[in-house]
């Protein structure tokens, strides 16, 4: 009942706690009030009655967020404080997962790829290299774009692999599914691939002496494979579990009281 999940996403969103804490007191405080609830239904008969003396009993939402506060400890209150600029990360309300994706990535790409850059020219300042960074400015302004393309994919090859284990489907029909995931694993691995060659095809053509022989960049990418292979279903099994989040109490509103 969308109503209850809405009255205990007012009490647990304001929690400085870890997901896998307030995930806890979501289903805890969940299960509490539709015993509450369904108590109150059976003698009343009346939901919306039923509901205010459940939301009633189960306490008022403000106490509540304290006590549950008080019951997360002090290095886990400490590691959650959130920092400047994490919220405009979060999904929106309503936010398709699209726009959610283009819009972090766009920002984080740009972000890191100007941290580079400045970090580049600091280094090159301290070591009176500036007039020599001509050869590594199209590594730096590639970079960035880079970024985007990989994490964008990866991000969307995430999502379509949740649409197609969340998807009902027949018996007969759990092999193509089984082959359509994979295929997106490899498309997501594949593309998380190109990279690590682009940047090493970008250092062999501008430096007058490649930084890296052949058998070095071989070696990265198959160390980098090595790498995505264990990273990418971390990365899924993580994005399943946050698009369930969201789509469960996240993009909950506390305006409207549905059922």
């Amino acid at each position: 009942m969308k109503a209850l999940r809405q009255q205990v996403e007012r009490v647990v969103r304001p929690v400085r706690a870890s997901q896998r804490t307030k995930g806890r007191m979501r289903e805890d405080l969940l299960e509490h009030l539709q015993l509450l609830y369904g108590k109150e239904l059976a003698r009343s008969g009346d939901p919306v009655r039923a509901l205010a003396e459940a939301t009633r009993q189960l306490g008022e939402p403000q106490s509540l967020t304290r006590d549950l506060q008080s019951s997360v400890s002090r290095i886990e209150r400490w590691a959650m404080t959130p920092l400047v600029g994490t919220q405009w990360g979060r999904r929106r309300t309503d936010e398709t997962v699209g726009t959610w994706i283009f819009r972090t990535v766009t920002a984080g790409s740009l972000a890191s790829g100007a941290a580079l850059a400045l970090m580049t020219f600091i280094i090159a300042a301290l070591r009176v290299r500036v007039n020599r960074m001509t050869p590594v400015w199209p590594f730096l302004l590639a970079n960035p774009i880079l970024m985007w393309v990989t994490l964008v994919s990866i991000f969307w090859c995430c999502e379509l692999i949740r649409r197609q284990l969340e998807a009902e489907t027949t018996a007969g029909k759990r092999f193509s599914r089984a082959v359509r995931i994979t295929g997106l694993a490899i498309a997501a691995i594949a593309v998380a691939e190109l990279a690590p060659i682009l940047v090493i095809g970008m250092i062999w053509l501008t430096s007058p002496l490649p930084f890296v022989t052949t058998q070095e960049a071989a070696v990265v990418c198959l160390v980098w494979a090595g790498i995505m292979l264990v990273i990418l279903p971390i990365q899924a099994h993580d994005w399943i579990l946050r698009m369930r989040r969201y789509e469960r109490w996240e993009s909950l509103e506390w305006g409207d009281l549905a059922e």
